[in-house]
């Protein structure tokens, strides 16, 4: 699992070219609201019930993009921030979900009228078409290790181990699983780097279910997906282990209790690397959700807090609010936990395909909610109350966020 010893490609074939902006503050759903605590915002009761209370709407849907006037007439997104808002607070209905993780990935521009949508996708069959076709002659001889594209040689033979490890209750025959090979061998082949990581096929089975199957889409919204999380791909796991910090300090400000269940386990290393936590960042909660409609509805939240085009409004890690969610979900084990860091991560392991998508979310709200609370009890001049804490743990400036202005 070696990683590639250079940056991501900025602008990988599939994503539009419109600009990568680094997000720079906190989803404007988090109201700044002063406390009578003056130092700390817990417990965190007071979160549970702005969120308890708030309104639920349904998915955002075909119609209600046409009726409340999300688009306009030529068929571009008209006013993205207000569209975003409304995918975070009630995400998205499965009849516009392949054409909205499309725009929100970067692979459409936001303005892109339905004309330039369909050339874009014409773009990305014969993208896809031409990928395939560096591979498959190999592949059809038997010597896909040997061929020379992208970073297939080292990475050939994993993919086909991992492959057939792919959620067989979904995908219970081989040839079941040969558009997930076909996309992952594709996306190797097209990009010297990251290379493959054990696990890649978790991501890629993601994007395949949530997009009907369609391989060449998958593609294009898998390699936009790694480029945004390229930060999981450093050497010895680095990046990993910064965001596991960052996570446990951000804990700390808002649950004390909790983080210090989690230190007392002997979980923590002395650089903030935290083994159990290494899945659930690595995969974004992939294994521990109950379904794959749970892993959509989840990261669809994460993407629309994160876009860029919401500037300093953005949360540039919101999937580590998701994580601290997840935390807070098992908050009772974790607390409960006499067996140091083996009961730590036998908790977490255990939790596997067990957390509902309206649970997490939920709790990910109170913890963003609480995280900006906090951040403007001791810095009430902060712009961006939730990024100053990922800044302060050297996140802000060593990833980049694959969503942009996309104005063009």
């Amino acid at each position: 699992r070696k990683a590639a010893q250079t940056a991501l490609p900025t602008s990988p074939a599939g994503m539009h070219e419109d600009s990568r902006r680094q997000p720079t503050g906190c989803l404007p759903c988090v109201p700044s609201r002063r406390l009578r605590r003056s130092k700390s915002v817990f417990p965190l009761e007071v979160f549970e019930r702005d969120v308890d209370n708030r309104p639920r709407l349904p998915p955002l849907s075909e119609s209600v993009l046409a009726d409340e006037g999300f688009l306009a007439p030529n068929g571009s997104v008209a006013d993205p921030a207000r569209l975003l808002q409304r995918i975070y607070d009630s995400g998205l209905h499965a009849d516009i979900r392949s054409r909205m993780w499309l725009r929100m990935l970067g692979c459409v521009p936001w303005k892109a009228s339905a004309a330039r949508e369909v050339e874009l996708r014409n773009m990305r069959i014969a993208e896809y078409r031409r990928v395939r076709e560096l591979w498959e002659p190999y592949d059809a001889e038997g010597r896909l290790g040997e061929c020379p594209h992208g970073s297939l040689r080292p990475y050939a033979r994993i993919i086909d181990v991992d492959v057939p490890r792919t959620d067989r209750q979904l995908w219970p025959m081989d040839e079941d699983l040969l558009p997930l090979r076909r996309v992952l061998v594709s996306m190797v082949a097209a990009d010297v780097v990251p290379g493959y990581y054990q696990g890649m096929n978790d991501l890629a089975a993601v994007m395949l279910t949530a997009l009907a199957g369609d391989e060449a889409d998958s593609l294009a919204c898998f390699r936009a997906l790694l480029l945004r999380i390229q930060i999981n791909f450093e050497d010895d796991q680095a990046g990993i282990w910064r965001q596991a910090a960052a996570l446990l300090g951000a804990l700390e400000l808002i649950d004390p209790p909790l983080h210090d269940s989690i230190r007392s386990s002997g979980a923590v290393g002395k650089g903030g690397e935290c083994v159990p936590l290494f899945q659930p960042i690595f995969l974004v909660l992939k294994r521990e959700l109950a379904s794959y409609a749970d892993v959509w509805d989840c990261w669809e939240r994460w993407w629309a807090a994160s876009d860029a085009i919401l500037g300093e409004d953005a949360c540039a890690h919101y999937q580590l609010v998701l994580v601290l969610g997840f935390l807070e979900v098992k908050r009772p084990q974790i607390r409960a936990n006499t067996q140091g860091v083996a009961g730590f991560l036998q908790i977490v392991n255990a939790a596997a395909t067990s957390i509902s998508a309206e649970e997490l979310i939920d709790r990910a709200r109170v913890v963003h909610l609480a995280l900006a609370q906090q951040r403007s009890i001791s810095s009430p001049t902060a712009a961006s109350p939730v990024n100053a804490i990922w800044s302060s743990q050297r996140l802000l400036s060593t990833t980049t966020t694959a969503s942009t202005q996309r104005n063009q």
